[in-house]
Formats: structure tokens, C-alpha cells, sequence
């Protein structure tokens, strides 16, 4: 007698949830995620609650420039080799406290593309004031039901045109997968190894590893050769940090990466 042998359905695996949701929805344990924070906030420590206070009122701008020449200033600058540009930082503090924009003297000139950049020009900073938000929040140790959380959007990143593409250049390609009903556009990150012919291209493929989709990761061996009319356009130059195995790829805004059927 021959037994016909049951094939299961593949389980679904749910995408994790964003690692803040989950800190805010539940009491903080002891983690990985608390050494980051606290890490973070550590030279920011001595003058945040001043600093904080004097951004409170519009008033104190006169006097808020003084304290950043006089004694934060050097505070800040220890920051340089984590997040670039000190100035931007403090900005996103005073327009959190509803104050006007204070921007230091060598500043680009309002409106112009050097100073759109200036604003934009840090991923990293927008992170800073939650991360010192929350390290009051593990202290406290409380659900984080009642705290004003603030979060800082990002804005999509800017596309060019697919032209001038060299070995280590950074697209957005799309792949199509057809199926009896629809047919589903994925769109990747990817780096361009090699360079076949004018309308062939080698890649590597990354995954996103943040809710944000601005930090990114190769995927291990998901080299794949794509179309000229596959890619969907060139990304700019991001910030690639080497750890080992892994090349953590920042851009400096956010890359739309979504699905379409």
C-alpha cells in the first residue's frame, strides 16, 4: 500500500516589528538596545538639561549662541566622528523647543543646494534627540505610555538618472515576479560589481535594516546580472561604514524600496 505523504503549507514569517514600537509598548529589560542609548547620550550628558532649558524660549537665542561658543561647542565637536555637523544637531533641538533656526556663521546661504544639503546632510542626527528621549524613558523604567515621543521623518532620497554608472555605483533596480493573477515589482538597493556591456550590469543586492530604510546591508551571495531598463535610477553616494563581514551602507535619506503589483 503506498501512503501519499501530506505536504504542509510553508508558515509565514513575520517581518519584524520596529525595534521602537516594541520598546514603547513594553516595560525596558536589560538589552543590547540600553547600552546604545546610554552610550549616546553620555557627552551630551553635562549640558542637556541646561542647554534644553535656555531652548525653551525664543528669547534666549542671543544667549543660547553664547553658550554654544563658550562651552558646548567643544562637547559637540567630540561627536565628529559618530555624526558630522554640530550644527544641524542643535537646530533639530531648537525647532523641537519651537525656537527659530540658529545656524552658525560659516552656515551655506538660506535656499540655495549647498544649504538644502546642509539640513540633510546627517542621517545619524536625526536619531540623537530620540535616543536621549528615550534614555530618561530606561531610567524611569516606566511602559513609555506617557511619553511625548518625537520622531523625526525622513524625506525620500533624491534619484538621478541611471546614466555614468561605474564599478561601485549604488541603484535602485526593480525585479518583476509574475504569477497566475498579478505580477509583483520588487524594488532592491543594490552595488554594481561589474560592468558586462552597456546594457549589462553584475550586482549585489542589499536589505534594508531599519524601519527608516536608510542603513542597509549586502545580502551574502545575491549576485545577480541585470538590464539597463531594470534600473529604476542612481542613488547618491552614501556612507559606508566597514564592521567585519558586514559593510553597514547609509544613505543619506530614505530609499523607497516598496512593493508593486
Amino acid at each position: 500500500m503506498c501512503l501519499k505523504k501530506e505536504i504542509l503549507p510553508t508558515p509565514r514569517i513575520k517581518s519584524p516589528r520596529s525595534p521602537w514600537r516594541q520598546m514603547l509598548r513594553q516595560p525596558i529589560k536589560p538589552r543590547l538596545s540600553r547600552k546604545i542609548i546610554k552610550s549616546a547620550r553620555v557627552n551630551l550628558n553635562s549640558y542637556w538639561h541646561k542647554f534644553e532649558e535656555l531652548a525653551s524660549s525664543k528669547d534666549s537665542i542671543s544667549v543660547i549662541d553664547n553658550e554654544i561658543n563658550d562651552n558646548i561647542f567643544n562637547e559637540w565637536k567630540h561627536f565628529n566622528n559618530q555624526f558630522s555637523n554640530w550644527e544641524f544637531r542643535i537646530n533639530l533641538l531648537l525647532k523641537q523647543q519651537g525656537v527659530l533656526d540658529l545656524l552658525s556663521e560659516d552656515a551655506p546661504e538660506d535656499q540655495s543646494e549647498v544649504y538644502q544639503k546642509f539640513l540633510k546632510s546627517d542621517v545619524k542626527a536625526r536619531m540623537i534627540i530620540i535616543q536621549c528621549d528615550l534614555e530618561d524613558w530606561v531610567q524611569s523604567g516606566s511602559s513609555g505610555d506617557d511619553i511625548d515621543f518625537t520622531v523625526f521623518e525622513q524625506e525620500d532620497i533624491e534619484i538621478f538618472e541611471p546614466k555614468d554608472l561605474n564599478l561601485g555605483s549604488f541603484v535602485l533596480v526593480r525585479f518583476k515576479l509574475t504569477g497566475k493573477r498579478s505580477t509583483t515589482t520588487y524594488r532592491y538597493v543594490a552595488k554594481i560589481l561589474e560592468i558586462l556591456s552597456s546594457e549589462e550590469y553584475e550586482i549585489q543586492c542589499y536589505k534594508t535594516a531599519n524601519d527608516e530604510k536608510t542603513v542597509f546591508y549586502p545580502i551574502e551571495n545575491d549576485i545577480s546580472t541585470i538590464n539597463q531598463c531594470d534600473i529604476l535610477g542612481k542613488l547618491p553616494e552614501p556612507t559606508v561604514e566597514d564592521k567585519g563581514r558586514k559593510c553597514k551602507t547609509i544613505f543619506p535619506g530614505q530609499v523607497d524600496i516598496s512593493e508593486q503589483i
